[in-house]
């Protein structure tokens, strides 16, 4: 994935020359107190408001709107964030779960304690699904303006006949099956999960 300078220089690039927009997004990040190596995504707005006023003076007038849109668009994201649906079947498919909610938490700008904390909930719950139930899907949608992540995971298993026991923390599992879903609830801001022998469905929010 492309860091926070490349992805503003590449815009820059479209509206002035490539050495221009060095030249331009270097002194913004100056202006910023801020170097390539230490912006951060959660440092692009104030970034993206720096370059607006800074590229006035190489920009064509009739295309400024169009860069300043691409601008707000790059340093604010969240609108185009879109859920995530994916099947889960085997040790493949828990990778991409994690990968995908690295990447949107990359989008949210979230920090490094709640990309792990989202990151660790849907790893567990993907692979409950491939050890326990086989399969089964994990959605994972974002609600920005809260900064809240909501993950679900359902399948068609034979469900937890002994959930209660496992959430009490009596039940003592060779497979970790117990300490995964209570981890799963200690990470969550809200837990909750339904279980029977047609299949399990656990929902989890997440502070991001």
């Amino acid at each position: 994935m492309a860091s926070p300078h490349d992805d503003l220089l590449q815009v820059l690039s479209a509206y002035m020359s490539p050495i221009l927009a060095r030249s331009v997004l270097s002194r913004s990040l100056r202006r910023c107190g801020l170097t390539p190596g230490t912006l951060e995504r959660t440092e692009l707005r104030r970034v993206a408001q720096a370059l607006e006023t800074g590229s006035r003076l190489f920009v064509d007038p009739g295309k400024l709107a169009q860069l300043q849109e691409q601008l707000r668009r790059l340093s604010d994201p969240a609108e185009d964030i879109r859920p995530v649906d994916l099947p889960i079947h085997d040790e493949d498919d828990i990778g991409e779960a994690r990968r995908a909610s690295w990447s949107l938490c990359d989008q949210m700008g979230a920090d490094r304690f709640a990309r792990q904390k989202l990151t660790t909930i849907v790893s567990e719950l993907a692979r409950n699904l491939v050890h326990y139930a086989r399969e089964g899907r994990l959605q994972i949608r974002i609600e920005p303006e809260a900064k809240r992540a909501y993950v679900t995971s359902t399948d068609s298993g034979p469900g937890i006949p002994n959930l209660e026991e496992i959430m009490s923390g009596r039940y003592r599992s060779k497979t970790g099956l117990g300490a995964g879903l209570r981890g799963i609830k200690r990470l969550s801001l809200k837990f909750d999960i339904d279980t029977k022998e047609s299949g399990t469905r656990v929902e989890a929010e997440v502070q991001l």
